[in-house]
């Protein structure tokens, strides 16, 4: 992944269909200090696991045919997904950030977009598709600034 150069103040965003963490730099573009802002998570079991193992039947005249399933996992995510983006729009009427640096799995950065105000897209300064959000805060640094060392 290529090096960011995420300055001070800045926010990242690092997110999955089902967790969001919301953090900023309290370093530098050299060597990123990254803080939790907040953490956002909800509970997304599979479809399967959320609903019946039976498809529905639609009547058409004497005929009848399979509905499609619903996919709830999908839903949920979608739905987290518009929370992340309403929250986003609070934190700017709020004047809490300038820059965004937006780095989500690939399905969840499409709802995003989709769903960002033009406010906040305005703020965006970079969006990585990856899903860096199970990996721990050193690890998300070293990824997106190029730290090495760690802890």
């Amino acid at each position: 992944m290529e090096n960011l150069r995420i300055p001070y103040g800045a926010f990242v965003l690092v997110c999955d269909g089902a967790k969001a963490l919301l953090l900023h730099n309290a370093g530098d573009a050299e060597l990123l200090d990254l803080k939790v802002e907040k953490v956002m998570e909800q509970d997304n079991p599979k479809t399967s696991d959320q609903m019946s193992d039976h498809e529905g039947r639609a009547f058409h005249g004497t005929h009848r045919s399979p509905t499609e399933k619903t996919d709830v996992h999908d839903m949920n995510e979608e739905r987290f997904a518009r929370n992340i983006a309403e929250m986003l729009a609070e934190y700017v009427a709020d004047a809490r950030f300038e820059r965004l640096f937006v780095v989500a799995a690939p399905k969840t950065l499409a709802v995003l977009r989709k769903e960002m105000s033009p406010q906040v897209a305005g703020r965006v300064v970079a969006e990585i598709d990856k899903d860096l959000v199970k990996h721990p805060i050193y690890d998300i640094e070293r990824l997106l600034g190029g730290n090495s060392g760690g802890t």
